[in-house]
C-alpha cells in the first residue's frame, strides 16, 4: 500500500512538472501575444470602474468601454509629452554635453589604462564591438521595431475588448462549472478584482510619493533636470529591486554630463537612501500589504519574468504570482503554496 502511494505521488508531481513546463514554454514562445494581453487584463480590471460609472450614465457600453482607454491613451500622451520637452531642454544644451561627456569619458579611460593597463584602443575595440553587437541583435533590427510599435496598439486594443465583452468572459469560466460553484467563481472573481485594483493603485501612491520627495530633494541640492530624474525615478521603481538603481544609473549619467562630480555623488546618495526608505516603508506599507506576497518570492517573479517576457515581465510576474496566490488560497489542494508565497504570520 505504502508503495502505491509513492507511485501515485511520483505520477503527480511528473504530471504537475510538465504542465509547469508546458505552460512556460508557451509563455516563452508566446510572448508577444500574452505580453500585452497580460497587461491589457491588469489595466482593464483597473479601469472597470471607471467603465461601469460610464454605463450608468446611460452611455452605450461600445463608447463606455471606449472611454477609459482613450483617457489612458491622453494621459500616456501627456507623459510622452512631458518627456519631449524635457529632451529638447538636453538637446539644446547639447554642445556643452557633448564636451563634458567626451572630457569624463577621457578621464575614464585613462584610470582604467593605470589601473588596469588596458589601453585606450583595446578600450574601444571593446566598446564598438559591443555596440555592433547590441545593433545586430534580433531585437535591434526592422522587425523588432515593429513589435515595439505594435506592441502598445494591441495592449489598447486588448484592453477595449477585455472590457467590452467582461460579461461574455465571465459566463465562459462559469460554463466550466456547476451552478452550485457559481457563488465561489464569483467571490473569487471579486477578490482578484480588489487585489489587482489595490495593487496599481498602490504603485501609482508609491509612485507620486518617490517623484515628490526626489523631486524636492534633488531641487534643493541644484541638480538640473531634477524634474526629469525624478519621474525617471517613479517609474523605473515599479520594478522592484532592479528599478531604482537603473534609475540611479541614469540619472548620475545625466548629472556627470549636466553637473559636477560633487553632484553625481550626491545624485547616488539621495538615490540609495530614497531606495532603503522606499523598500523598508513605502513599499510594504503602501504596496506590500495590498498584495501580501514575500520579499523572496517576489524577487524569484522579477526574476522569472525577465527570463520569460523580458522587461515588461520583471514587473507584470509580480500581480501575476498575486491572482495566483488568491486562487491557491480558494483551492483546497493548492493552500500549501499560497503559504510559501504569502507572508509569514508574525
Amino acid at each position: 500500500m505504502l508503495v502505491n502511494k509513492k507511485n501515485l505521488f511520483s505520477h503527480n508531481f511528473s504530471g504537475h512538472l510538465e504542465s509547469v513546463l508546458i505552460i512556460v514554454l508557451l509563455l516563452y514562445w508566446g510572448k508577444y501575444l500574452f505580453t500585452p494581453l497580460t497587461l491589457a487584463f491588469f489595466t482593464s480590471i483597473f479601469l472597470l470602474p471607471l467603465a461601469r460609472l460610464f454605463e450608468k450614465i446611460h452611455i452605450p457600453r461600445g463608447l463606455a468601454s471606449a472611454l477609459p482607454v482613450i483617457l489612458l491613451l491622453l494621459f500616456t500622451a501627456g507623459f510622452l509629452y512631458f518627456f519631449k520637452s524635457e529632451l529638447a531642454n538636453i538637446i539644446s544644451d547639447l554642445p556643452a554635453l557633448k564636451l563634458k561627456l567626451k572630457s569624463a569619458s577621457d578621464a575614464l579611460q585613462q584610470w582604467i589604462e593605470s589601473k588596469y593597463k588596458i589601453d585606450i584602443a583595446a578600450q574601444a575595440a571593446f566598446i564598438n564591438k559591443q555596440i555592433n553587437a547590441l545593433l545586430n541583435s534580433p531585437g535591434a533590427g526592422l522587425t523588432g521595431i515593429l513589435k515595439l510599435l505594435i506592441l502598445p496598439v494591441l495592449f489598447l486594443i486588448f484592453t477595449f475588448y477585455i472590457l467590452f465583452y467582461r460579461k461574455m468572459l465571465l459566463e465562459f469560466i462559469l460554463s466550466f462549472f456547476e451552478k452550485k460553484d457559481y457563488y465561489k467563481i464569483q467571490g473569487l472573481s471579486s477578490g482578484l478584482q480588489s487585489t489587482i485594483n489595490n495593487y496599481i493603485k498602490g504603485l501609482f501612491i508609491e509612485m507620486g510619493v518617490l517623484i515628490i520627495v526626489s523631486y524636492l530633494i534633488l531641487l534643493v541640492l541644484g541638480i538640473k533636470y531634477a524634474i526629469l530624474m525624478a519621474v525617471l525615478a517613479g517609474l523605473f521603481n515599479v520594478i522592484p529591486y532592479i528599478g531604482i538603481y537603473t534609475a540611479a544609473l541614469l540619472n548620475m549619467l545625466i548629472t556627470i554630463t549636466t553637473g559636477t562630480f560633487h553632484q553625481t555623488f550626491e545624485v547616488f546618495i539621495v538615490f540609495i537612501i530614497l531606495h532603503v526608505a522606499d523598500a523598508n516603508l513605502l513599499m510594504p506599507v503602501i504596496v506590500g500589504n495590498r498584495i501580501k506576497l514575500n520579499p523572496f518570492i517576489t524577487l524569484v517573479s522579477v526574476i522569472t519574468g525577465e527570463l520569460i517576457w523580458g522587461i515588461p515581465g520583471m514587473f507584470l510576474f509580480i500581480p501575476i504570482t498575486g491572482t495566483l496566490k488568491i486562487i491557491f488560497e480558494r483551492t483546497n489542494d493548492l493552500r500549501p503554496l499560497a503559504l510559501l508565497i504569502g507572508k509569514e504570520k508574525m
